[in-house]
């Protein structure tokens, strides 16, 4: 592909979303099942741009060439300069005109249906050069896999086959149960197929009154006849005999998207952590993969996060329910006794001593249903997997849920703003959560660092002569310069001064709108600090282990 960006002073080659990928190939395998033909090219449109992707049907005896390439990244350059990836349909690819074009080789399976091995351009992507594959067939509603995703007609169906992840946990843009083919992929799946429907049936209206096919579409069928596919379009789209009725009940088709090599590659992807058994996800927003994107890594920070809160809110009207059935039986159990116990002091109301012996015998003891509160939605965040480690063997959270940020913690703090989190609880090294007293929530290291001047403004803050500021410039990690304030017999207020200002820009960028905790720690110290609510969101995350 064509496209370039620049990132950390390198122009790097965008490629196609797995999304654009299946698109195509379902684009490819419609225009076969329907016509019997595989044309020169297919048109997939991305989402939310008018541009189009052109994609080239490629013969079957390209694939060998382009397969070896595109396993190397498709980076392999032959000797006009060019991979094969983009000297196929080259002079559509060096277009610039707006209606941008890319060639992508896809190619018919021997299983019937239509493959193509993704480009990820120069972005590290595990699924690059896999192949993803899609077929089409003629379907009942009837008989529809369960969970199958349906177009706004209802003649569409999509599911994931061999390869596609099933969604096992909530919290997610698809249900339990159902294959991880995102929205906007899926959306463009069916727009790629619903354009050759339209097509082939604005063909048939404009058919004479009589039952002859056109020419041209006569020709379309010769190459399907007699497979059963073709017979079952052929008797549902086209009227039978010389009558002039009309056409019978419009057909339904079901897309199944594979990726045989999907189940291997999703170890290595967030797919296990986010509760997505048996492969990976069909993915893309834009149907272009930009190299070193940030925005894919905070759409699994932003998923992550939606999930965490909806299987708490699961958890929580669960617990609700429980609670109210308690309610419902103590009340009943209640109202029993209640009737005892009138029916014995009967006698006694005459007696007016007896009235101020009277107790009230109504009411549980337990809050009403509508004062029954709701859990607060907790967020309990770390930087990566040094900080689960620590969570699960030192803070002893072992099985709470976890949202991994990354570098990102200013964005995962808006996303969980966001989403309605009442806590939010971030765990992590001293070397990263350090940058935070300087409001850096991006803590990248190309971003910005201020690790040691962090550290020596805060040790003359509390006191530090001239020498023992510069030696902090002479530390190499956070590690050693926590030893020499050790050393010096000043970690302890330095720590307390870096989470103070910590706390402050953490409240910052909250602004009120959920409560917050940062516990910082060090391989070596163990837990050096932590902001003045931290202790209290760490009890209620106890409370949910427990």
């Amino acid at each position: 592909m064509n496209e370039f960006v620049f990132k950390n002073q390198k122009k790097l080659r965008c490629g196609l979303t797995t999304g654009t990928c299946a698109a195509a190939c379902a684009q490819a395998a419609m225009l076969r099942l329907l016509t019997g033909q595989v044309r020169s090219e297919v048109t997939v449109r991305l989402p939310e741009s008018r541009k189009r992707v052109q994609v080239d049907v490629a013969a079957a005896k390209l694939h060998a060439e382009i397969a070896d390439n595109r396993a190397n990244r498709g980076t392999q350059q032959n000797s006009d300069g060019r991979s094969p990836l983009q000297r196929v349909g080259s002079a559509e690819s060096d277009s610039r005109s707006f209606d941008q074009r890319v060639t992508l080789a896809v190619y018919p399976t021997a299983d019937g249906g239509f493959a193509t091995r993704k480009d990820a351009g120069d972005d590290p992507d595990v699924t690059n050069g896999t192949e993803i594959r899609a077929y089409i067939q003629v379907c009942d509603v009837v008989v529809v896999p369960e969970g199958a995703f349906a177009s706004a007609d209802g003649r569409l169906y999509l599911t994931g086959g061999v390869g596609v992840g099933r969604v096992t946990k909530p919290g997610l843009e698809q249900a339990v149960g159902q294959s991880a083919i995102n929205r906007v992929p899926r959306q463009m799946i069916f727009d790629a197929v619903q354009q050759v429907l339209d097509a082939f049936e604005d063909d048939e209206k404009r058919r004479t009154e009589g039952c002859t096919p056109s020419l041209e579409m006569e020709n379309k069928l010769k190459h399907v006849d007699g497979k059963p596919d073709a017979e079952y379009i052929r008797s549902k789209c086209l009227n039978e005999g010389n009558e002039k009725s009309e056409r019978s009940e419009k057909p339904c088709y079901l897309i199944t998207i594979s990726v045989p090599a999907g189940a291997e590659l999703a170890q290595r992807t967030f797919n296990p952590m986010l509760g997505i058994e048996g492969g990976i996800s069909i993915l893309g927003t834009t149907g272009i993969v930009e190299p070193m994107s940030e925005a894919a890594i905070v759409a699994t920070i932003e998923t992550s996060i939606r999930q965490v809160l909806a299987m708490e809110d699961a958890a929580v009207s669960k617990t609700e329910t429980l609670r109210k059935e308690e309610v419902s039986a103590d009340q009943k159990t209640e109202t029993s006794e209640e009737r005892t116990a009138a029916d014995e002091a009967v006698g006694q109301l005459q007696s007016p001593a007896a009235h101020g012996e009277q107790k009230e015998l109504t009411g549980s003891g337990r809050k009403d249903d509508g004062d029954i509160g709701r859990s607060a939605r907790r967020i309990l965040a770390v930087p990566g997997n040094y900080g689960q480690r620590y969570v699960e063997q030192q803070l002893g959270l072992r099985g709470v849920p976890v949202v991994e940020v990354s570098n990102y913690i200013g964005e995962a703090i808006d996303l969980a703003v966001s989403y309605g989190a009442t806590d939010f609880l971030l765990v992590g090294n001293v070397g990263k959560l350090v940058k935070l007293a300087a409001g850096i929530m991006n803590t990248h290291s190309r971003v910005a660092d201020g690790r040691w001047e962090i550290f020596a403004a805060h040790l003359a803050l509390c006191g530090g002569t001239r020498a023992q500021v510069a030696a902090m410039r002479k530390a190499t990690t956070t590690e050693e310069m926590l030893t020499r304030l050790e050393e010096m017999g000043l970690r302890v207020p330095v720590m307390a001064s870096i989470m103070g200002e910590i706390e402050a820009h953490m409240a910052h960028r909250i602004r009120g709108q959920m409560n917050f905790g940062v516990i910082v720690y060090s391989e070596r110290f163990g837990r050096v600090g932590e902001t003045a609510g931290a202790a209290r969101l760490l009890e209620g995350f106890c409370c949910i282990k427990s």
